[in-house]
């Protein structure tokens, strides 16, 4: 209808027309845009504590006000901060040590290995699943590599977790509440690492568009990003492992709350809040939930 009509038209008058036809496409859909990011906004704001919110809302006003009237002395709220990981696995290997050091001391807990204690025995365990699931994807890479099959591999023994072993017999509910407390330091490691690797990765494309120049530096970055892309593929897959535990040792201490704070990973959840790795623009951008 639009464009049989401006067949008669001037050029001046059918670039009007036509600017003024987009125009108001877009801005239909970015009204439809708005509501929706409001909408989620709202639910995300109403989930914090008024406190902070009030905090966070007149540090943003001051900091705008401060920057209207060019004073450089206001702290930018937005400017990015170094996060320390509260829960690390080294720090509650630390504390279940230090726990079955006195338990020991008073005689209250049993050793099932005079060179090895309880929780070092499921530190090592876990240890040794990471390591089988690095051999796993180190022996996949080198047979597509060489193009032949995957030879066999070590992944497939079974380290019998205790995580592994409550559907098929019974097990000490004390080494199951320490697989527990350690797969979830680790969880929320994979998550740290995989948020430090994306930052790095949009850091690293918007150094190669603006920096690099000429084959070979392109080669070379290229090469650099798909590493700290297994990077994050790996932390994907090692988050995916450990969750899947922590499904099975929640469901058996009746554990609430946690799957809100660690939910399932999926591939679509890879990205950062920003829309520098692809074409969409900041308003259509949704955030993921990591």
């Amino acid at each position: 209808m639009v464009s049989s009509s401006t067949k008669e038209m001037g050029p001046v008058t059918k670039f009007g027309i036509v600017t003024a036809l987009t125009f108001c496409q877009k801005a239909e859909e970015a009204i439809l845009k708005h509501a929706e990011h409001t909408h989620a906004f709202e639910e995300f704001n109403a989930a914090l504590p008024a406190n902070l919110t009030d905090e966070w809302l007149k540090m943003v006003t001051t900091w705008e006000t401060a920057v209207l009237e060019r004073d450089s002395s206001k702290p930018n709220p937005f400017a990015a901060t170094v996060q320390i990981l509260e829960i690390s696995e080294n720090a509650v290997q630390l504390e279940l040590a230090e726990e079955e050091a006195v338990q020991l001391q008073d005689n209250l807990t049993a050793v099932p290995h005079n060179d090895v204690s309880p929780s070092r025995l499921i530190v090592q365990g876990l240890e040794l699943e990471d390591h089988q699931h690095i051999l796993h994807n180190d022996t996949k890479a080198l047979a597509e590599h060489e193009g032949g099959d995957d030879p066999p591999s070590t992944t497939n023994i079974d380290l019998l977790l205790p995580s592994s072993l409550i559907q098929k017999s019974q097990c000490d509910v004390k080494f199951l509440d320490y697989e527990w407390q350690l797969c979830y330091a680790q969880a929320n490691g994979a998550l740290h690492e995989i948020h430090h690797a994306i930052i790095t990765c949009l850091q690293m494309y918007k150094s190669k568009d603006i920096l690099v120049c000429g084959q070979c530096m392109h080669t070379q970055s290229l090469a650099l990003i798909a590493k700290v892309s297994a990077h994050i593929d790996s932390a994907h897959e090692k988050y995916n492992i450990v969750h899947d535990a922590l499904i099975v040792l929640g469901h058996h201490f009746a554990k609430v709350g946690w799957e809100s704070e660690l939910q399932p990973l999926m591939d679509m959840d890879l990205h950062g809040i920003t829309a520098e790795e692809d074409d969409t623009s900041k308003g259509r951008q949704i955030m993921s939930w990591i």
